[in-house]
């Protein structure tokens, strides 16, 4: 059974737990506050996963993906959420 992490924006759920992705993943999203700004990771979510990036204050995130990042020539910001909200 897939579970973990769900994150909602203005009352819509925008991310959930994708294909093999469970609660153990909490690790993964810790490290998003730990990151360098401007700089694309990916986040394990299971997959199809995503990618986000700490910029100006928000955390950027990409649409879902099986991409690798170095494959991922043009990555477009999805959703864009306050850093102080997000933990």
């Amino acid at each position: 059974m897939d579970g973990g992490i769900v994150i909602k924006s203005e009352n819509s759920i925008i991310i959930t737990p994708m294909c093999c992705g469970d609660i153990g993943n909490l690790r993964e999203w810790e490290k998003i506050l730990e990151s360098q700004n401007n700089i694309w990771k990916q986040l394990w979510i299971g997959h199809p996963w995503i990618f986000y990036r700490r910029a100006n204050g928000f955390i950027e995130i990409s649409n879902y993906t099986e991409s690798n990042l170095d494959d991922f020539n043009d990555i477009q910001v999805e959703y864009k959420l306050p850093e102080e909200e997000f933990f």
